[in-house]
């Protein structure tokens, strides 16, 4: 039935795709064909290149338009627009050549808004029964999870939640699984900051200097940074509080280099 125009155009504005598998067999829920998750995907996965194409044809009208009228950054995104092509006609996802261009050539890209420049999470819905069947293949390939599991979770207490999974001897949710999933594949971590009355949890680049995570939370933070008093959610877990952990020496003094690490407890200092 084709995956629509509309549809197609929000998640042009989405950082990442997920696409969720049917893996399981269900006689009272009806579909065309035998259960294949790899055949699924393949179609959609099809719809979103010629999708691609369509879109990149109708662009680079336009780019030849301008690069005939000595447009100079329109003739480099021609450039890049022929190889982008190439790959689609091959039935190759733009994604797998963004290790083979330079820095430039990404951005070049990023302003063709691709589907197929996005970082892909298949999530295969199976029964109860098969969540911890090791010898499917597509284990290796992304999230394994049961909607109908994930539902009865959302209903849970954290304590219903915790020994619900313990039975069926699982460790995480499968939204747990997406949610880290989906940071890894869009190159994020988390660091927190923890007050007496709440703690909050940040989201920034992998990389990213504590300066600049400073101006996550405020600019103020970012212009006038000091310092990052600093540790780990692990070793302030261990100590039973912030004031113990410095008092066993647990937290550090960071400057404007320290690059941020997951799961970091920062207190920033800063002067404006």
């Amino acid at each position: 039935a084709g995956l629509g125009n509309k549809f197609l155009a929000h998640i042009r504005e989405v950082d990442a795709l997920v696409h969720v598998l049917r893996a399981f067999d269900d006689d009272e829920i009806v579909r065309e064909g035998s259960v294949n998750p790899d055949s699924d995907e393949q179609v959609v996965s099809t719809e979103l290149i010629l999708a691609d194409i369509q879109s990149l044809q109708n662009q680079a009208e336009r780019l030849q338009r301008q690069a005939k009228g000595g447009d100079k950054d329109a003739y480099k995104k021609l450039s890049i627009a022929d190889r982008a092509m190439t790959a689609l006609n091959k039935g190759v996802w733009v994604l797998e050549m963004m290790t083979d261009i330079t820095e430039d050539e990404q951005l070049l890209l990023k302003d063709f808004h691709f589907l197929t420049s996005k970082p892909l999470i298949r999530v295969y819905n199976v029964l109860e029964n098969e969540l911890n069947v090791a010898d499917k293949d597509y284990y290796a390939k992304g999230v394994v999870l049961c909607a109908k599991v994930e539902a009865e979770l959302a209903e849970f207490s954290q304590e219903e939640r915790k020994q619900y999974l313990s039975d069926l001897g699982i460790h995480a949710t499968g939204l747990d699984k997406v949610i880290k999933r989906a940071y890894e594949a869009l190159n994020l971590h988390t660091f927190f900051t923890a007050g007496k009355k709440e703690v909050r949890a940040w989201t920034i680049e992998v990389g990213t200097k504590a300066p600049q995570a400073a101006g996550v939370i405020h600019s103020d933070f970012e212009r006038g940074f000091i310092a990052a008093e600093t540790t780990s959610y692990k070793d302030l877990i261990s100590a039973g509080s912030l004031a113990a952990a410095k008092a066993a020496g647990l937290v550090r003094s960071e400057g404007k280099n320290y690059t941020m690490h997951d799961g970091d407890v920062v207190e920033f200092r800063f002067s404006v």
